[in-house]
């Protein structure tokens, strides 16, 4: 009971309403334990909802060579990052706690991971597809400044010289 004083709100379990006493006063009960029985206002409760378990899980059933793709998709000339799925889904247990929508999710999966070349952790720019953004006009968009900590400023700089590195952006003039 670590509350700064009596009256401030503190979180209990879920408990069951037993009876109401009157129109703002109902007696909870927890554990379906009689000996623990307390009354609290109408103003103090508020309905319980179980919520859905959310699970992340990447399901591989089968092992298939990555080299031989269902599809032709063109491979990123770069240095992937790849994920190591097959490690993730070796280690993992939680199978027999899906539901209906979590077995639909992992189908959706196992197609990234059959297609794991393809993704990459590094962020940067491919050339197989390119696009024109079209202006309304020549007039450069200004905006006022606006203050920023210095730890934001720090985050701001690094993003920056990571997206420069990668050749995301370039200098402007």
């Amino acid at each position: 009971m670590n509350r700064p004083n009596k009256l401030s709100v503190q979180w209990k379990r879920p408990g069951r309403i037993e009876k109401k006493n009157s129109e703002t006063n109902y007696v909870v009960s927890f554990n379906n334990n009689t000996d623990s029985n307390q009354v609290f206002h109408v103003n103090m409760l508020k309905p319980y909802y179980k919520r859905a378990e959310f699970i992340n899980m990447i399901n591989s059933r089968a092992k298939e060579d990555s080299n031989k793709l269902e599809e032709n998709f063109p491979c990123i000339d770069s240095n992937p990052n790849i994920f190591d799925f097959d490690e993730i889904t070796e280690h993992s247990q939680l199978e027999n706690r899906l539901n209906i929508q979590q077995v639909e999710k992992i189908k959706e999966r196992e197609i990234l991971c059959r297609y794991s070349k393809i993704f990459s952790n590094e962020r940067g720019k491919t050339h197989l597809v390119e696009h024109d953004i079209e202006l309304i006009n020549d007039v450069p968009i200004r905006t006022k400044p606006y203050r920023m900590s210095a730890q934001q400023t720090d985050l701001l700089q690094e993003e920056i010289r990571k997206m420069l590195k990668y050749q995301v952006i370039e200098i402007g003039e």
